[in-house]
């Protein structure tokens, strides 16, 4: 199974370069690219990614705040956070609904290789049910 990106970067440079790598690379299908969070959004809604490269500084715009809206309209999509925002970090990106955050400057195919490792365990776990515990009981 390929996996659809969408990258959201207000670097052109940079969205141009993610997109050749992930293009590149046999693991990934479809990948669309957005400058902004409201053009993220529309793509998202129109394509239905399985990943979001998420940069948290979008010019004037805030990457974080857009997890909730790209998450509304594609359920289980995987977001990491690739950013050099001062104000961007594994917490932050946490604690705004991030799976990961990931520092720029990363070797981009390694960063492939996260997300490549996130969207598979998505895939495994949002259906398995938690084993249930047995208490053992004395019968005395």
């Amino acid at each position: 199974m390929t996996i659809s990106l969408l990258v959201v970067d207000d670097q052109l440079s940079l969205r141009r370069l993610l997109e050749v790598v992930a293009r590149e690379d046999g693991r990934f299908g479809p990948v669309v690219c957005a400058a902004g969070v409201a053009e993220a959004v529309r793509l998202a809604e129109a394509h239905r990614p399985s990943a979001v490269l998420l940069d948290a500084g979008l010019g004037s715009e805030d990457g974080l705040a857009a997890i909730g809206g790209l998450r509304a309209v594609v359920p289980g999509l995987v977001v990491v956070v690739f950013s050099s925002a001062p104000y961007a970090d594994h917490d932050s990106a946490k604690a705004a609904g991030a799976d990961l955050f990931v520092a720029k400057g990363t070797d981009p195919d390694l960063l492939l290789d996260q997300v490549v490792q996130l969207v598979h365990s998505h895939e495994r776990s949002p259906e398995v049910a938690e084993p249930q515990r047995v208490r053992a009981t004395s019968t005395g």
